[in-house]
């Protein structure tokens, strides 16, 4: 209390007017020079009088210097309040201004002078600054922005700004950031590494440092090489460690054995940005403990404060939570409607959503993201065609002996890191196979499809066996699927028995005869069956029905419908090509670096080479 009284004397002598003072310096630098070396043990020297005088003559002179000055000031005594020698200077200088104006300059300056202005691809404004010795990347109109803000100012004025002042400050800065600023990539979690080929991944801690993973290894970095933003509700990944074993996560994920390698591929392919994103739907019955598998699969992508969202209540609520999140982690879902479905879909392969801003009339904002997806529910949520051909459908088992969540918050606690290395270990193995993989007609999801089978071969896998699981996956998803269309079920029920040809008419006659009693989604026209029919035709393929329609004729359009030998998405998922597969060699631990693979990837799996061995298993 003692130190501040001084503080505000000194201020109040500095504000003394110029007659009272008895030389005016000669030499203005020499006088600031002196302040500057007493400052260090005296905040208050660089009010003095004559130290105050002499600024205001080098402001005059050179604002550089006068700006030099100031920091130097600063650096010799943190506790100097900046702030408040500015408005004993600009005072001398003869500046005056309305106090809420004076304080939003005072911010812009602040801004301007501390940190970079720029805009990403999509003109939204962006600051860079320094901070504890890393660079951060805050939205303008993001909460750590303006918490940054207001502690700068307080840093150097000893008060809070007002928010009138922090808001007429942010609507200048975001002109300028637009109009004068460059433009710059900047991303959620991940991104791709600009020096070539790998990733890169938003660890999210207070140092704000990164994971680079590469073909050759994965190291830790203290500076990113992209920009990478943050979101209130974003938690920090763990800082990886070697020695961990990624079969350890099935201790903490309920998931059948049989699905283990589909959850690992879809695991690894969420941290890759570039690539579409297969949606995992997770099902089982009560007690099968389907919420807390998705919440430890999602501390291995996209930590958050809400691991877990409730349903959203409009299509718009889905692109939002997009845009402050990596991953859409949606839990304990009964239902999805059509359009709810349409949105996930696009979601998955990327897209935008337009609505209209809040409090205005005409103007729309837009969300435009791409972004993995995981759902879980009792009932088979993912019904529509288009969104089923995305998406890998688990059943977790039901558990017979529970243990206590402390318990087994603990044990994750504790080989989560081992596990996320092992995870990266894997990634890493995975991407330098990668571009040896040939896939002879690939289904939909064909980067996933590529990945997958890096990921099963990088393990010891045989070729193909990753492709063989995503089918009978997808083979499980479209059955419980067809089972919530009546008229999909009948096609099949009549192409087991017979095939047909003829209009779409005839077969709306022919559906009818085993039409259910009392449902009401029945098509009343052939059109309506058409239309049906269209929606189902990719399912029911990979069932082995096929549904060819031919041009309009005088009698109606023409359907032929029967069941093929092999089928054609059956085909597609057959490997006729690979290369010798090849893997990283292991070395050392760095000094900058937690894993690194240093050299060139050696020959240590060929096609149809020896498995790990057990200990080893990840699925």
């Amino acid at each position: 209390m003692g130190d501040m009284n001084l503080i505000e004397d000194a201020i109040e002598q500095a504000k003394a007017p110029p007659a009272e003072i008895d030389e005016v310096p000669t030499d203005p630098n020499a006088v600031i020079g002196k302040a500057i070396e007493r400052a260090g043990t005296d905040c208050g020297a660089p009010f003095e009088s004559d130290v105050v005088e002499a600024l205001a003559i080098v402001r005059q002179e050179s604002h550089a210097q006068y700006l030099r000055y100031r920091q130097a000031f600063k650096k010799a005594n943190s506790g100097v309040l900046v702030g408040e020698l500015d408005k004993l200077v600009k005072s001398r200088c003869g500046d005056t201004g309305d106090e809420a104006e004076s304080t939003a300059d005072i911010l812009v300056n602040l801004v301007q002078t501390r940190t970079e202005l720029f805009t990403d691809m999509d003109k939204r404004p962006y600051a860079r600054f320094e901070q504890n010795g890393h660079h951060e990347v805050w939205s303008l109109d993001s909460p750590g922005l303006r918490e940054w803000l207001s502690y700068a100012f307080y840093q150097e004025y000893g008060k809070a700004p007002r928010d009138a002042s922090i808001k007429d400050a942010l609507s200048t800065l975001a002109g300028l950031s637009v109009h004068e600023g460059d433009q710059h990539e900047v991303y959620l979690r991940c991104a791709p590494n600009p020096a070539g080929e790998g990733y890169i991944i938003d660890l999210c801690d207070e140092a704000w440092r990164v994971i680079e993973v590469t073909p050759t290894g994965w190291r830790v970095l203290d500076k990113s090489p992209v920009r990478f933003r943050r979101t209130p509700t974003m938690k920090p990944l763990p800082v990886p460690e070697t020695g961990g074993k990624l079969s350890d996560l099935w201790e903490f994920a309920n998931v059948e054995p049989q699905d283990r390698g589909l959850v690992i591929a879809w695991l690894l392919e969420s941290l890759r940005p570039e690539t579409p994103f297969p949606v995992l739907e997770i099902g089982g019955e009560q007690g099968s403990a389907k919420s807390s598998t998705q919440s430890r699969l999602r501390d291995f992508i996209d930590p958050s404060s809400i691991n877990l969202r409730a349903a959203p209540k409009t299509d718009e609520d889905v692109f939002v939570s997009a845009d402050s999140n990596w991953l859409a982690s949606y839990n304990n879902l009964s239902h999805l409607s059509p359009s709810r479905q349409d949105a996930f879909c696009t979601l998955s392969t990327g897209g935008g959503y337009g609505g209209r801003k809040l409090y205005t009339n005409s103007e729309e904002a837009v969300w435009d993201s791409k972004r993995p997806v995981v759902i879980n529910g009792i009932s088979t949520l993912v019904t529509a065609p288009d969104l089923l051909d995305r998406t890998i459908r688990i059943e977790s088992p039901k558990i017979e002996t529970y243990i206590s969540e402390s318990d087994l918050q603990a044990s994750f606690d504790d080989k989560r890191a081992g596990i996320f290395g092992a995870l990266l270990d894997l990634f890493v193995e995975a991407l330098a196979l990668l571009p040896g993989i040939k896939i002879d007609r690939p289904p939909r999801m064909t980067d996933f499809a590529y990945f997958g089978e890096a990921i099963y071969q990088a393990t010891g896998k045989e070729p193909g066996m990753f492709l063989a699981d995503y089918q009978k996956g997808r083979e499980a998803a479209v059955l419980q699927s067809i089972e919530s269309s009546p008229v999909a079920s009948a096609v099949i029920d009549m192409a087991r028995k017979t095939e047909f040809s003829g209009t779409v008419g005839e077969l709306l006659n022919r559906l009818d005869r085993d039409r259910p009693r009392g449902d009401t989604g029945w098509p009343r026209s052939a059109k309506g069956l058409s239309d049906v029919l269209r929606r189902y035709a990719p399912a029911l393929r990979i069932l082995g029905v096929s549904v060819e329609f031919e041009a309009r004729g005088n009698r109606g359009r023409t359907v032929h419908i029967y069941l093929h030998r092999g089928g054609v998405e059956r085909g597609d998922l057959n490997v006729t090509t690979v290369t010798t597969v090849t893997q990283p060699a292991k070395s050392d631990v760095g000094d900058d670096e937690i894993r690194r693979f240093d050299t060139p990837p050696s020959n240590i799996y060929t096609a149809g080479g020896t498995p790990p061995d057990d200990d080893s298993e990840v699925f």
